[in-house]
């Protein structure tokens, strides 16, 4: 991986995201149940119960199991679960499969590493130490570290500022909506979430900028989100003209459509409008759309076409030739392609354009979501990829 210039640190939640804690949880909660009589919980139980600190663990687990015992002191409850936690937090609990290289490898570039945690401070401790996280890790927050757990971007700020990085210069990296919150409140530049973990709510639902399915992708998905070494630092990016599927209002993804009349005509506006700007060559998605716009340009430019297959829009699966889903971006795709595998697949296309020369700029000829994807590989705004049909618009790093 070639660390992005933008990024210094990457701050990481521990529990579902770093490590799978759930059975050293359940075996302390279901200890605490026994001792008032109760019966144990399941596994898929405690890990719908994790991730807003010790507190809540206990209350849902008491509530789940017949209701609060008959205690004045609620508080006694958590400290005697935490004296039973605490004395062996980590004989079941396991590194992610990746974990220990993809840190390693991180902190081989030159980034800093944090954790922030809604679990106490002594069982995080105790927990990276006897897994041997702790050389790999330069700040850490927990639970009990602020007067705020996540969701508050309060102790993220805080492994921040121990960083002595800027929220513009970090990733957040958890594995449910208390990480992306605190990520999203606190302005990190970058908020992923893992597929795997204990989200009580889908993973594609939540407001990440993307869903990293294992801990290794991490590396790539870092790289790709902001400038990379290789490929033009700008290009001239052109959305094929009209089709019949924008008229009906119907997803086309991987299908063959034809342009409308409209289209046509769009594209040889088009073709007007780049004769003036200077382009060095035409690269094009193999889609019949792509390419009627970019034979049209093409004959104005007196340029040749280079198709691109890695240029073509996402593959939607059973979801092509339907309606647009409400939140097209995070739908799920039966038999299709999901985000992280369309984003890297155009970024490896862009990355093998030639880039800027003396002669001019690469035009691209392709499609709405391949715009979204060439501004996530070059870190800019995904709302600034939106583009009407057949209008040239210059993307820079």
């Amino acid at each position: 991986m070639l660390q992005p210039k933008w990024l210094e640190a990457v701050v990481f939640d521990l529990d579902g995201t770093l490590v799978d804690s759930a059975e050293d949880l359940r075996a302390a909660c279901n200890a605490l149940l026994t001792e008032y009589q109760r019966p144990p919980l399941s596994l898929p139980t405690i890990k719908s119960f994790i991730g807003d600190g010790v507190p809540k663990l206990v209350e849902r687990s008491m509530l789940a199991s017949g209701g609060w015992p008959d205690v004045e002191d609620r508080q006694a409850l958590v400290q005697r679960f935490l004296q039973i936690y605490e004395a062996d937090p980590s004989s079941r609990t396991r590194p992610y499969p990746g974990v220990m290289e993809t840190l390693t490898a991180l902190r081989a570039q030159g980034l800093r590493i944090g954790v922030c945690t809604n679990k106490p401070m002594a069982a995080t401790t105790r927990l990276l130490a006897d897994l041997g996280l702790t050389p790999l890790v330069d700040a850490v927050a927990g639970g009990d570290s602020y007067p705020q757990r996540k969701p508050s971007p309060e102790p993220l700020l805080g492994v921040l500022r121990d960083l002595a990085v800027t929220p513009s210069r970090a990733a957040m990296i958890g594995d449910n909506e208390h990480d992306v919150a605190a990520g999203r409140a606190a302005g990190m530049a970058l908020v992923l979430v893992m597929a795997y973990g204990y989200s009580r709510v889908p993973v594609n639902e939540l407001p990440a900028d993307s869903v990293v399915d294992q801990f290794t992708n991490l590396l790539t998905r870092l790289d790709l989100i902001r400038p990379h070494s290789r490929g033009p630092d700008q290009l001239i990016f052109c959305r094929h003209g009209e089709t019949v599927s924008n008229l009906g209002g119907w997803l086309a993804g991987s299908q063959d459509v034809v342009l409308t009349e409209r289209g046509r005509e769009q594209a040889a506006e088009a073709a007007e409008l780049l004769r003036h700007k200077n382009v060095s060559a035409i690269y094009s998605s193999p889609l019949r759309r792509a390419l009627e716009t970019a034979e049209a340009i093409a004959t104005v430019l007196k340029l040749p076409i280079v198709q691109v297959p890695g240029l073509a829009e996402r593959n939607w699966g059973e979801l092509e030739g339907g309606a647009f889903p409400a939140d097209l971006a995070r739908a799920k795709i039966p038999g299709g392609e999901s985000l992280e595998a369309f984003e890297q697949r155009v970024a490896t296309a862009i990355a093998s354009i030639p880039s800027t020369t003396e002669q001019g700029l690469p035009l691209i000829v392709a499609h709405a979501g391949t715009a979204r994807a060439i501004h996530a590989f070059f870190g800019l705004p995904q709302d600034d990829a939106i583009t009407p049909n057949g209008q040239p618009m210059i993307i820079r790093r």
